[in-house]
């Protein structure tokens, strides 16, 4: 069977330069691929824009990279003048959109992650199908698996900036560029950019090194270089600065790596365990090619099974944290069976070792994705997963036993059934920390600056609009307002700056005493100066219950015990 990896179609008179070629797909049946997929995942991009951007808003995650980006125009040494758990990097590729001020910021912001998203899910089905005749699939299905892709990356969490998608995009258009039939300079472009990921979340710190370890230049020098400028760069810059011991103490302060690493999976779900062999079993059963022509006998037992396995992420609408996590066992498991096979001189067919690199680069981007405190699962990458896992098992035994037609009308009737579930999931069940969509009754324009365009439940705004009043009338003169514990969003174009050290009062923000006295004693040295604005309850729940605000928060429940209360309205209290 011819695989394309290493031919490149030579273009005619008069056409661009060969790199232009190779930059876009290893040949012209990959470009002829990789057109209407990116396209397809545009037009889903924009589609749920124009359908769910505008729903919600929560004071808690939304707006927090986005008032981080302020920090850094007003001029802030991330470290060094605000305490930043992560490293900075994507504060920096925020920052153009923050500097821009628009009316319509935060729904711009929701845009591009959608955008980021569309990428995301273009370039992993265009390489997972790169090969169409090898893998005997249907750019109809592959449009489908591009849309699955799309749908179960950005399905378990909400659409804003978050550090977390920004590194699964670098690592994805990284790969993309450093792909063996790219020119070595370009595959050098994407080694800089694998080396970048680290700088948007430590927990990718790994992945470079393992990536490039299993490259074709992993013997060559300049791509090492290349994957290290960026950490050389960034901490050079944070010496310069005098914030390296700083940012040392913060981005060290989580301790708990080898649970969130390893220990996590079998310890929450015993069944992972499982998950693992059975990806060895069923990489051992598919060894062997299938047959080359559709099968008879068995037919509709067959199309029953491909249904099903087509029907199967609708399990992660419902539970997606088990879902992502034996999926993920899963891959791991055929990624250790390869390995194990290979190293006993065990037959695997052609499909397996063209799959080899994208199964290893999959399983371990959605591994370091998962190293979380909070979402410590790789939800994230779950679509990523399932289209590489879908790849291989759909080349190795459904393509080869079912006709072409009869694959195209399950999967456009599977298609149609996930889409409506997946509508009414975020429109009715899935709206973060928010109320159903027709609850969402309350315009953000004139109350919340940058949320043009925005609706939430009525409490959320209610909030916010006295949040608005509350500064108009305590912000004046020397004296400066201050938010806990959350309620980032309000300094991403707030006329004042921030005066405290952090943005959101939690136990992720501030894992370690270290970090709650540094916040503390910076509260302190602003006591005449400064009004703090406590919100009176938790606004993760504002759209369902008000539930008091709980005694988890350090800075706060600092400034409750030492600071005077000096007036309370229905949603905060005020104290000097």
């Amino acid at each position: 069977m011819r695989t394309v990896s290493s031919e490149v179609e030579e273009p005619s008179t008069g056409s661009p330069p060969p790199f232009l070629f190779q930059l876009l797909s290893e040949s012209g049946r990959a470009l002829s691929l990789s057109v209407p997929v990116f396209l397809w995942a545009i037009f889903l991009a924009a589609l749920c824009h124009i359908l769910y951007s505008r729903l919600g808003f929560n004071p808690t995650d939304d707006g927090l990279q986005l008032a981080f980006s302020r920090r850094i125009l007003d001029g802030e040494i991330p470290h060094r003048d605000f305490i930043s758990v992560r490293p900075a990097l994507c504060y920096w590729l925020w920052a153009p959109l923050v500097a821009s001020r628009a009316d319509s910021l935060i729904l711009i912001s929701r845009a591009i992650v959608w955008l980021e998203w569309a990428t995301i899910a273009g370039i992993w089905t265009s390489r997972a199908f790169r090969d169409i005749a090898s893998t005997r699939t249907t750019l109809t299905e592959i449009l489908v698996f591009c849309s699955l892709l799309f749908f179960l990356n950005a399905y378990t969490f909400p659409v804003m900036a978050w550090h977390t998608i920004d590194g699964i995009f670098l690592v994805s258009v990284a790969l993309w560029l450093a792909e063996p039939a790219r020119p070595f300079w370009l595959r050098c472009c994407g080694y800089f950019l694998l080396g970048c990921a680290p700088l948007a979340k430590q927990s990718f710190i790994a992945l470079p090194v393992l990536l490039l370890f299993f490259s074709q230049d992993r013997r060559r020098l300049l791509p090492w270089l290349c994957v290290f400028t960026p950490a050389a760069f960034y901490f050079g810059w944070l010496a310069y600065e005098d914030a390296v011991i700083p940012a040392f103490t913060q981005l060290t302060a989580q301790r708990n790596f080898f649970t969130a690493a390893f220990a996590v999976y079998p310890l929450r779900y015993p069944t992972f365990s499982l998950s693992v062999a059975s990806g060895v079993v069923l990489l051992y059963i598919l060894r062997r090619p299938g047959h080359a022509r559709p099968i008879k006998q068995g037919r509709w037992l067959l199309m029953g099974a491909y249904a099903l396995f087509l029907l199967l992420p609708l399990l992660h609408l419902w539970y997606p944290e088990a879902f992502s996590i034996h999926l993920f066992g899963l891959l791991l498991g055929i990624v250790l069976g390869l390995a194990l096979f290979r190293s006993s001189h065990v037959k695997l067919q052609e499909s397996f070792s063209r799959f080899a690199a994208l199964l290893v680069q999959a399983t371990v981007l959605a591994w370091s994705a998962a190293i979380s405190r909070a979402v410590n699962y790789p939800a994230l990458a779950t679509g990523i997963l399932w289209v590489v896992f879908t790849a291989v098992f759909h080349s190795t035994f459904f393509a080869p036993r079912l006709l072409p037609t009869t694959r195209k009308v399950l999967v456009l009737m599977s298609a149609l059934f996930l889409a409506t579930a997946f509508h009414y999931q975020r429109t009715h069940a899935l709206l973060y920390r928010e109320s159903p969509a027709s609850a969402l009754t309350a315009p953000l324009d004139t109350i919340l600056p940058g949320a043009k365009g925005i609706r939430t439940n009525p409490r959320t705004a209610a909030m916010l609009a006295e949040l608005k009043d509350l500064v108009t009338s305590y912000g004046v003169g020397t004296t400066r307002i201050a938010i806990l514990p959350d309620c980032a969003a309000w300094w991403i174009l707030s006329p004042a700056k921030n005066p405290l050290p952090l943005l959101w009062d939690n136990e992720v923000e501030l894992p370690n005493d270290t970090l709650r006295q540094h916040a503390c004693q910076e509260i302190e040295k602003r006591r005449h100066t400064v009004t703090v604005l406590v919100t009176r309850y938790e606004t993760d729940s504002l759209a369902t219950t008000l539930r008091p605000l709980a005694p988890r928060y350090p800075l706060t429940q600092y400034v409750r015990t030492h600071w005077s209360k000096v007036g309370e309205t229905c949603f905060f209290e005020i104290y000097e």
